[in-house]
């Protein structure tokens, strides 16, 4: 490719980002202070070259996001990655936000590291439809919130009705085996203890969702524990001759959690985590957790898991399903043992996935 070539396509180039309507083109130097405004930068984000060259690039985030140090994090990642993508909201010259989805790329030079180039679009037009979409969403779920304390009602009315049957099949078996209504009224029996299943059953499912439980919530800074995570595991790692390298917002981000392992290490001394991790029950979202504790010279092996709820309430709205099971000396178990462990598995699998509990 000779000169005129070169000439050729450094001219459809410029053309290109002058004639680009969508795509916004940011340069910056390694600091991140804006060298170049082209593309579609002066449309999309209201400010001319004039405006923005020579300033920093946090002027066009929120004030949240530079609180929290997101354009620092944004090229750190893009640095050590080779680029950084996200989508997030902006802010324009006249203050107004856009949702602006972008892709922060590292430029080297000798592999020394010289700027960044970010290319960003709007699209709050889809953000919009997003929101559009959990608000339809959110009126949905209002509705079966609806239909689900009807049904809650019903299966409280139904085992209220019961009620009656069992007590008429009582009295009817008082006449002894021997009469001609024993088999009937037995058969009336185990019809009702089967109803009487099925709508402690249903009754269960309606509690977990109602929000009916004993979920704690407590503050609790994302940053801070997953850098405790990994501190963890660093150690490991190392020994693996694998360098773990985590880049958190120098903010807290505060949620509200449950944190179940934490209250459970607090109440059992001893206890040793054997795994962690999702579970479903009865078509909830629930969190399990199998440990292993030694105490006094005997073993537990045990799992729990915590039912959550799709929104969950402060206080409310968790199940704690609970099993253990002991080993004396921390010996081996005895054949019975290990048929009775083999018997409480069982059933407690059977209560976790809904299936029958007899």
């Amino acid at each position: 490719m000779d000169s005129s070539d070169d000439a050729r396509v450094d001219s459809l180039l410029s053309l290109l980002w002058q004639q680009l309507h969508d795509h916004a083109l940011v340069l910056t130097d390694a600091q991140g202070i804006i060298v170049h405004w082209g593309g579609a930068a002066p449309r999309v984000l209201g400010y001319r070259p004039q405006d923005v060259v020579g300033r920093p690039i946090s002027i066009i985030f929120t004030d949240e996001d530079v609180q929290r140090g997101v354009p620092e994090l944004e090229r750190s990642i893009a640095g050590t990655d080779g680029r950084s993508e996200d989508d997030r909201w902006h802010v324009r010259h006249d203050g107004a936000r856009i949702w602006v989805t972008g892709t922060l790329t590292p430029l080297r030079s000798q592999g020394r590291l010289v700027g960044f180039a970010k290319i960003l679009r709007d699209r709050t037009d889809q953000r919009m439809e997003i929101e559009q979409c959990r608000n339809r969403l959110q009126t949905a779920e209002l509705a079966l919130a609806g239909a689900e304390a009807n049904f809650a009602r019903i299966v409280h009315e139904l085992r209220n009705s019961l009620g009656p049957i069992r007590s008429a099949t009582d009295i009817l078996s008082r006449n002894g085996p021997g009469s001609e209504s024993g088999p009937p009224v037995a058969i009336l029996r185990r019809q009702a203890d089967v109803m009487q299943r099925l709508l402690s059953d249903l009754a269960d499912a309606a509690r977990v969702r109602s929000g009916k439980g004993g979920l704690r919530l407590r503050p609790l800074d994302l940053v801070e524990e997953i850098a405790h995570i990994c501190d963890s595991v660093r150690a490991k790692a190392q020994a693996m001759q694998q360098d773990l390298v985590v880049l958190l917002p120098r903010a807290p981000l505060p949620v509200q959690a449950d944190r179940v392992v934490e209250r459970e290490k607090a109440a059992m001394p001893g206890l040793e985590l054997s795994q962690e991790g999702r579970a479903r029950v009865n078509n909830g979202v629930g969190y399990e957790v199998g440990y292993q504790r030694f105490t006094d010279d005997e073993r537990y092996t045990g799992r729990q898991v915590l039912l959550v709820p799709d929104d969950p309430k402060e206080g409310k709205g968790a199940v704690l399903l609970s099993l253990s099971l002991r080993s004396p000396g921390g010996r081996k178990l005895t054949p019975p043992e290990r048929n009775l462990a083999y018997l409480a598995r069982k059933a407690y699998r059977s209560f976790r996935f809904g299936t029958d509990r007899g």
